[in-house]
């Protein structure tokens, strides 16, 4: 598994909510870059403003929620972050952490 990954910036897009449901709000970045490999990622997060938080990262297609194949996506799930996450952020990837499981709904 790759190790880190320099960052992706993007604008957070509002999602289904989904994140919102479980208990966990994530800001959502579509990605392009299919070398990027899938799974659970320790991540840096900053905000146009320059402000950093330590998150939790998901890197791929959703299939627990959508089984057809979709762009990949990262969801980022920000610690200790309260403010709006439709801006701008710079998403760097620390560490992998393991592969992404489906999860029974």
């Amino acid at each position: 598994m790759k190790q880190d990954h320099d960052g992706d910036s993007g604008t957070a897009e509002h999602g289904d909510e989904g994140g919102n449901t479980l208990g966990f709000p994530t800001a959502n970045i579509q990605l392009f870059d299919d070398q990027i490999e899938d799974g659970v990622w320790a991540a840096v997060v900053r905000t146009a403003s320059g402000v950093s938080r330590v998150a939790a990262g998901s890197i791929g297609r959703r299939r627990t929620f959508y089984p057809q194949v979709r762009n990949k996506l990262l969801e980022a799930h920000l610690l200790e972050f309260n403010e709006d996450l439709g801006q701008k952020l710079t998403v760097t990837l620390s560490q992998a952490m393991g592969p992404a499981s489906l999860l029974k709904h």
